[in-house]
């Protein structure tokens, strides 16, 4: 595969679940119908205020799961349903789950680096894992991991093709969220694709896909935004050339000297 159409879910939470779950999934099935390979949807898209209903949304991981595991057979489309709260042997975790084309779950990616107060709720992981899709793979950020260097890097030496940060950002946190999703972008010449939800005016969405890109009379690479969401409920579909961005990687990476960051 050289050509990936990406899919971004910038959903709105309801204090209703149902309302929630029925809207991501009717925005989640446009995308499949518009040919999306992949789509992703952003952080605790299920419930404006998730922590102090934890009990509630984890016991609704299951039918966020079954429902999209349905969606995801029905048109042959790979969905990670962003990031949920699940409880795995007795621990409860922030988890990104990974819906193959059959519905089946390919694997989860945790939430490593816990913010505030989710070091009171949740238990952390501490792996990062590449997951191999139909001649591709991608990696997974969940929100706050975006911010430490080592995290993006580590999974594009692992041959990672895609990253996804599914996110709930704050309003005050856009500028800084856009510009670490730029500069992992630029410094691994990976694509990065950042969801956040949409709960105008204190999460305003903004949700984007950076590439990287050369400019076309220099050596000189740029991060390109690609899709750029507004502050309301939106999608998008984005197609990335995955041999170009392999090639600026490996050219990149060359020229690294391992032994002089030890």
């Amino acid at each position: 595969m050289t050509k990936l159409k990406v899919g971004i879910v910038q959903t709105r939470p309801s204090m209703n679940f149902d309302r929630s779950l029925k809207l991501a999934l009717a925005l989640s099935e446009r995308l499949a119908e518009a040919g999306a390979d992949i789509i992703c949807l952003p952080e605790a898209w299920h419930h404006p205020l998730p922590y102090s209903n934890i009990d509630e949304m984890i016991g609704k991981s299951n039918e966020i799961l079954e429902k999209f595991r349905l969606l995801s057979d029905s048109y042959g489309i790979t969905i990670l349903p962003g990031a949920i709260y699940e409880e795995i042997d007795k621990e409860r975790y922030i988890t990104s789950p990974i819906l193959d084309k059959k519905g089946n779950i390919l694997g989860r990616q945790y939430k490593v680096h816990l913010y505030l107060e989710e070091k009171k709720i949740f238990k952390t992981n501490k792996k990062y894992n590449v997951f191999s899709i139909d001649g591709y793979k991608i990696g997974i950020l969940i929100c706050h991991d975006i911010v430490f260097p080592e995290t993006a890097r580590l999974l594009s030496l692992k041959d990672a093709d895609l990253i996804f940060n599914p996110s709930k950002i704050e309003s005050y946190g856009i500028d800084p969220w856009k510009l670490y999703l730029k500069v992992r972008c630029l410094e691994n010449r990976i694509p990065i694709v950042g969801v956040n939800v949409s709960i105008f005016p204190e999460y305003p969405g903004q949700s984007v896909l950076y590439q990287p890109k050369q400019h076309v009379d220099s050596n000189v690479c740029y991060p390109e935004e690609i899709i750029k969401a507004e502050k309301r409920v939106q999608i998008f579909l984005g197609e990335i050339d995955l041999d170009m961005m392999r090639k600026l990687r490996s050219e990149r990476f060359k020229e690294r000297i391992p032994e002089a960051y030890e």
